[in-house]
């Protein structure tokens, strides 16, 4: 996570807690962890217009949101399909997981 922008993610994540709402906002936009086995799914399947459109579905929500490592790191996953480097794709989701992982742990904490 770029520690720079740890403000702004941690703010953004207390205005989902001051607003349950909002995460349910959240989670219906992306599917929760769902997204990220979907991402998983497509891959291994190299159904490689699935993993466009997954990851662009989490890119747009989670720049709605400010959460800029999420964002850019669903851009790389479309970057890599767009360029055709399937080969770096599982790698990229197991970063997008990572990423993905640390976002609900900062909003359990911050419960």
């Amino acid at each position: 996570m770029d520690l720079g922008n740890l403000g702004g993610v941690l703010d953004k994540l207390g205005d989902l807690v001051k607003d349950p709402s909002a995460l349910t906002e959240l989670v219906q936009k992306v599917g929760g962890e769902k997204i990220i086995d979907s991402l998983k799914d497509a891959i291994q399947n190299k159904d490689y217009q699935k993993v466009e459109d997954t990851a662009r579905s989490l890119n747009s929500a989670a720049s709605g949101l400010g959460l800029k490592d999420l964002s850019q790191l669903s851009g790389e996953v479309l970057s890599a399909v767009k360029e055709k480097r399937f080969g770096d794709l599982m790698g990229l989701a197991e970063k997008l997981k990572k990423e993905y992982d640390t976002v609900v742990s900062k909003f359990s904490e911050a419960k």
